[in-house]
């Protein structure tokens, strides 16, 4: 009896060896496919898909911690900026508010619109109205630059975006002014270009 229990238990202690080098094995190969599914394979940086679980984890706890704030700063990557947007949109102390941009095509009018009519027809701000350095507010303005607090996601409800829409931008716009959250406020001198 005592020899088969010898058996036993060294049985026992390789294959529990066995089960944790199975389980670390494992272990490294999740990581490895976490890994591939939030990065970018190119670039080795973070992707789409690791924004959107980092989004979510803010959100909830914003949900849960009324004194948790975030902002989220969109930055199209085909834009260019100077060093001190961040800032100079922080300084405002407002909800939402984005910089300035034009089309990328002939006219090139600006992405900011003062005005939507009835018939969803949006006109942009008419940029000989306004100092150079004004803070306005706006109908609707492109994200390519533009910086949305807490709050504004707290109150709307889940997609503040639409996908497929031919204005992701404008669709954020109108349900913020939906909402009852505007105004929305365009920096005329956070000046940003197209590459």
């Amino acid at each position: 009896i005592c020899e088969r229990d010898a058996q036993l238990e060294a049985s026992n202690t390789e294959l529990e060896t066995k089960v944790a080098v199975r389980t670390a094995s494992l272990k490294e190969a999740n990581a490895r496919l976490e890994a591939l599914a939030t990065t970018d394979a190119l670039t080795g940086l973070p992707n789409r898909l690791w924004l959107l679980e980092r989004l979510d984890e803010q959100i909830k706890r914003v949900k849960s911690d009324r004194n948790y704030r975030f902002a989220l700063m969109f930055l199209d990557d085909d834009h260019t900026f100077g060093p001190d947007l961040l800032t100079r949109l922080l300084s405002h102390d407002v909800p939402v508010v984005g910089a300035l941009y034009l089309q990328r095509q002939m006219p090139f009018l600006p992405i900011a619109y003062a005005t939507k009519d009835e018939d969803g027809t949006y006109w942009p701000v008419g940029l000989n109205q306004h100092g150079e350095d004004d803070l306005i507010t706006v109908r609707g303005l492109g994200t390519g630059g533009m910086l949305i607090r807490t709050e504004i996601f707290r109150e709307l409800e889940y997609p503040w975006f639409e996908h497929g829409r031919a204005s992701e931008d404008l669709f954020f716009c109108d349900r913020v002014y939906e909402a009852g959250l505007g105004p929305i406020y365009c920096d005329l001198g956070a000046r940003m270009g197209h590459l």
